[in-house]
């Protein structure tokens, strides 16, 4: 499969269209870091395939639904992780800085284009279909160091189902893979909001409006999943459109924006690489 390459002279970005348009590498080229989790394009193409240890790599795109579950307003069953994982995309415009992506099935459309501009990738999301819900996570494995920090501005209180958690309350850190532990939270996002991991050796910025993604998924995985006998350690900070796993949870909860035969849904989410640890938010210091 063919890799395309955005460079500038602080990041480098892998994309396989083919396969999903996984992002497969985020290189930090000052310190030859990569953020992402790496490993074999693994997957099918199948209505019934999977999302699991094996799977689980690099950057892709959830949508309609994060978790396999049947939407009435589609009319059929949604794959685990959402129709565009693993399946072919066609090529739009592409260049050292740029690479425009668009699949199109199901009477639908989801075009995302990446620039690329120093330190930041910006990332410019459109889709267009029928007019019916949609759930949409963007889905970002990091590989993480134990003790690195994670930095949340404009993020509510993190919480499972009835369950809330205090943040930090010492599970701001990046927890080894003896910690065997794999939760999913949600919280609301407001205003202009950024999540990040810090460390020695720099930091990695997901930002956006939460007027576009008015919720944020967190996935902390550190050997508690999919097995004892194969555990992965990853993180994942997720922009998202609902505080739900799957479309029909997301629709009973009364969320989820809808899609328009006529005028593209739009949002816009921007990576950013450090080489020096992201500094405390001084705001975010005192909420805490």
């Amino acid at each position: 499969m063919q890799v395309f390459s955005l460079k500038s002279a602080e990041i480098e970005a892998q994309v396989v269209p083919e396969f999903g348009a996984r992002v497969v590498a985020l290189v930090d080229r000052r310190t030859g870091r990569d953020w992402l989790v790496g490993g074999d394009l693994e997957g099918d193409v199948d209505d019934a395939a999977s999302f699991l240890g094996n799977e689980a790599r690099g950057w892709d795109e959830c949508f309609p639904t994060v978790a396999p579950c049947y939407s009435l307003d589609w009319g059929r069953s949604l794959r685990d992780h959402g129709d565009l994982w693993g399946r072919s995309w066609t090529v739009d415009a592409a260049s050292n800085d740029h690479l425009s992506c668009t699949y199109a099935a199901e009477g639908y459309t989801f075009t995302r284009n990446m620039t690329l501009a120093g330190e930041t990738l910006r990332n410019e999301y459109a889709v267009m279909g029928p007019a019916r819900p949609f759930l949409y996570s963007q889905h970002m494995l990091l590989a993480t160091e134990p003790g690195e920090q994670i930095i949340l501005n404009g993020i509510g209180t993190l919480s499972y189902g009835e369950y809330q958690l205090p943040w930090p309350a010492n599970n701001n850190r990046i927890g080894a893979m003896s910690a065997a532990i794999a939760s999913k939270t949600y919280a609301a996002a407001n205003g202009q909001v950024s999540a990040a991991v810090s460390g020695p050796t720099g930091s990695i910025t997901l930002s956006w409006n939460a007027e576009d993604m008015p919720f944020f998924g967190m996935w902390r995985c550190f050997g508690g999943w999919p097995d004892a006998q194969n555990p992965v350690h990853q993180l994942a900070l997720e922009p998202t459109t609902a505080p739900a796993d799957d479309l029909a949870q997301a629709v009973l909860m009364g969320y989820g924006p809808t899609l328009s035969p006529d005028m593209p849904v739009k949002w816009v989410i921007d990576v950013s690489l450090s080489a020096a640890p992201t500094p405390k938010n001084t705001a975010m210091e005192a909420h805490q």
